[in-house]
């Protein structure tokens, strides 16, 4: 049994919000979702996508292709390409995916 399965919700990570200039977002509380070793994160990020999706449009697709790509039914997201801050060829080609727009096999 993992240890944390008997703590409930505590405080285990720090986050910091980029780009909060005003300081609107120094005192909320986040909660967050680890992707590769959490087996309920990813449908917890679907469902965040499915109910975000008529308000927050671009950010469900987002979220969506997340929901893909862990599940290992889509490429890289953009988002991730993004964070990671490499060109998406790069990661992609360190994961084993083709290039986008080249057929497979021609990569």
């Amino acid at each position: 049994m993992d240890a944390d399965n008997n703590d409930g919700l505590y405080s285990k990570d720090n986050v910091e919000r980029l780009g909060d200039t005003t300081g609107k977002h120094q005192r909320c509380a986040y909660y967050v979702l680890d992707l590769n070793h959490d087996k309920f994160a990813v449908p917890a990020l679907a469902a965040y996508a499915k109910a975000c999706a008529k308000e927050y449009p671009e950010l469900a697709k987002d979220l969506r292709a997340w929901v893909r790509y862990k599940r290992g039914k889509g490429m890289v997201p953009q988002a991730l390409v993004w964070m990671l801050g490499a060109p998406v060829d790069a990661i992609r080609a360190a994961l084993g995916q083709p290039r986008e727009g080249v057929p497979d096999g021609q990569h």
